[in-house]
């Protein structure tokens, strides 16, 4: 581990740190970074080419503050994106998109994106809904690289583990349920949906599968719509 070389907490500004994080902001979902590191990764999505597995690795400075105990100079100043982009035999829809956040075994922050397609789906036909969960996935990510780690945010709250391994668990984790927040709010931003509409959108798709109960589902949905980063 390199020596810590802690920030100080203001540059020149009479600004309180954690509020250059506009969390309580409704319309924040990190698009300092987001926004340029989507149209990378759009260039790269679509590029024309047939049914084959690909994969890219992007590499980004990391702009927003970061909690002093944690910081170091060269763990804290950037992160990398992974994506991988192949066919999969028999998925419930033409596309899937997923993510993953956390710290490679050196310990540098790091973000998997997977973009899954049944095979002979031209991707293109699906440039609207690929984009908005591009945005939504790269938004609920980086929320988490900021909960923990070299990149965690100044005056971040605990965070417990959830108890159990059920989607209502899962939904309801104090840790997923900001970064669902965020990721609706980036999705939102691209397509004009008001948030609240897209969550009842995804968790009636929970329902139609039997995943969910509705009682389950009103749960997570007051959790995430009653949320507040204040």
């Amino acid at each position: 581990m390199l020596p810590r070389n802690y920030p100080p907490i203001i540059y020149g500004r009479k600004k309180k740190l954690r509020e250059s994080v506009e969390l309580a902001s409704p319309e924040f979902f990190y698009q300092d970074l987001v926004l340029p590191i989507e149209e990378q990764l759009i260039s790269f999505i679509f590029d024309a080419r047939g049914d084959e597995t690909r994969e890219v690795d992007f590499d980004f400075a990391w702009p927003y503050p970061v909690d002093p105990e944690e910081f170091d100079n060269f763990y804290s100043s950037s992160f990398d994106i992974n994506m991988s982009i192949y066919p999969v035999e028999n998925l419930s829809g033409p596309i899937n998109i997923s993510g993953d956040a956390g710290t490679t075994e050196d310990y540098l922050p790091n973000i998997q994106m997977k973009i899954e397609y049944l095979p002979g789906t031209r991707l293109s036909d699906h440039y609207k809904f690929i984009v908005s969960q591009l945005r939504h996935t790269l938004a609920h990510e980086i929320h988490h690289l900021t909960q923990d780690g070299p990149l965690k945010r100044p005056d971040c709250p605990f965070l417990p583990e959830r108890k159990g391994d059920s989607f209502l668990e899962y939904f309801t984790s104090a840790c997923e349920i900001p970064a669902f927040v965020i990721g609706f709010r980036a999705e939102s931003s691209f397509t004009g949906v008001p948030a609240e509409k897209l969550i009842n959108d995804y968790l009636q798709r929970y329902k139609d599968l039997g995943a969910l109960s509705n009682p389950d589902a009103d749960k997570i949905l007051q959790a995430w719509t009653g949320h507040s980063f204040a």
